[in-house]
């Protein structure tokens, strides 16, 4: 299911939100993508890398207030980020 697609905000480029259900344990994730060719495009290269830098911080510290990076992968057209899902369009 398609939960969102539109311009990212912070980087400008368009993006992907699929909500996903893991099987084994029946969580739900949120996996943004982006075209690759977008990112480079727009040069928007370093605006990601620190996205994702906050999300490992956060994800350290244990932030009360933002989600958890659960993981982040590239293949050779898309970057794709997986994030914990809590929102209403989980349920």
């Amino acid at each position: 299911m398609v939960i969102s697609k539109g311009i990212d905000t912070v980087l400008l480029v368009m993006e992907q939100v699929l909500l996903t259900q893991y099987k084994v344990t029946g969580e739900y994730f949120a996996i943004k993508a982006l075209k690759k060719g977008d990112v480079i495009a727009r040069d928007e290269v370093d605006s990601l890398m620190s996205e994702r830098n906050i999300f490992e911080v956060a994800n350290r510290i244990r932030h009360p207030f933002l989600v958890n990076l659960m993981a982040c992968f590239q293949t050779t057209v898309r970057i794709t980020s997986c994030c914990l899902c809590v929102s209403a369009y989980c349920h």
